[in-house]
């Protein structure tokens, strides 16, 4: 039985075809879903430090805003002006609690803690400051709480850089086994294509060569055909001289035993 090459070189060939943008389309999702998560990572981490540098902002202009009240230069709204503070800040505290992950939860809750104590003090301090205006400083102790509460802000700014420099070697990670699976996959397809040019190649040859044996048998059976065909043609010739002649003697021999 004759097996026959072309649909199976034809399947291949749809195959490849159909791989290619497959492969293109499978590198390309990846790709844009790596760099969307890059740009998701480093918005985050752009908030978060946003909001921590507003955080240590608010607490230099609240301690900024109490010395001068209790030097008597800002006496008017003081009080306000704190709570507008302290509630831009809760607001920053909120945009950073939602943006970190649960590792970073017992330096937000201590830094929340701080910030709640800071308060209560600059409050205290406001208030000391109306009954006695001769005391013009803040206190060591309140100095080491502003200081505390920033501490734990950079401390959490530190945390948020880490964080950025994990996502950033997730991202990396991400991105060569992207271009594994695509240097695997032009392999793959590159293999695929040399294979089927070989077998379409080695098919092609041999149906020239087939075509050619064809081309030369069919050439020697015209020639043989043509041939005997003239051989043909010269025996029934051969046969008409013979008959003519036979008959011509035999006619001649009648006539001639009729004249006798």
């Amino acid at each position: 039985m004759r097996v026959r090459i072309w649909p199976l070189v034809g399947t291949c060939f749809a195959v490849l075809l159909l791989l290619v943008p497959l492969f293109a389309w499978l590198v390309s999702r990846e790709a844009a879903k790596i760099d969307v998560r890059t740009r998701e990572a480093h918005r985050v981490y752009q908030t978060a430090d946003d909001a921590i540098t507003e955080i240590r902002a608010n607490i230099y202009k609240a301690a900024l805003l109490v010395r001068d009240t209790r030097q008597g230069l800002n006496e008017q709204s003081a009080d306000s002006r704190l709570r507008a503070i302290r509630i831009a800040t809760e607001h920053d505290f909120a945009t950073l609690s939602s943006l970190l992950d649960a590792t970073q939860h017992a330096q937000l809750l201590a830094l929340h803690k701080g910030l709640t104590e800071y308060w209560a003090s600059l409050s205290g301090v406001l208030e000391t400051a109306r009954q006695s205006p001769q005391v013009q400083s803040l206190s060591h102790g309140e100095n080491d709480r502003s200081h505390d509460v920033l501490q734990l802000a950079e401390q959490i700014d530190a945390l948020n850089e880490a964080n950025l420099s994990v996502e950033e070697r997730e991202i990396q990670n991400e991105q060569r086994t992207l271009r594994r699976f695509a240097t695997g996959a032009t392999g793959l397809l590159l293999v695929l294509g040399v294979v089927i040019a070989v077998v379409s190649t080695v098919y092609l040859g041999r149906l020239e060569r087939v075509s050619e044996q064809e081309k030369t048998r069919a050439e020697t059976a015209e020639y043989e055909l043509r041939r005997l065909s003239n051989q043909l043609i010269r025996v029934q010739e051969d046969e008409r001289r013979t008959i003519s002649r036979e008959l011509h003697d035999e006619v001649g021999q009648i006539l001639t035993g009729l004249r006798m």
